[in-house]
């Protein structure tokens, strides 16, 4: 993570959009992958400055990804 990741960037808040065609490429690739931290994760932007660990699982398809799993934090 760098000091300019935008989080907001990745939320569809405030926008409309059409359903993924079940036909594409998209809708076929199924995801299955961890993400884990070390034991302490230090993360520091121009908002926030936090520490803890992440143990997520981003699944579904391409088109329709979820993300699963767990971030605690532990100071910040």
């Amino acid at each position: 993570m760098g000091p300019d990741v935008d989080f907001a960037a990745f939320s569809s808040v405030g926008g409309v959009s059409a359903p993924p065609d079940p036909g594409s490429a998209s809708s076929k690739i199924r995801m299955d992958v961890r993400v884990t931290s070390s034991p302490q994760l230090d993360f520091q932007n121009s908002y926030a400055k936090l520490s803890g660990t992440v143990d997520l699982r981003v699944g579904g398809t391409i088109a329709e990804p979820s993300i699963l799993g767990r971030i605690q934090i532990t100071d910040g």
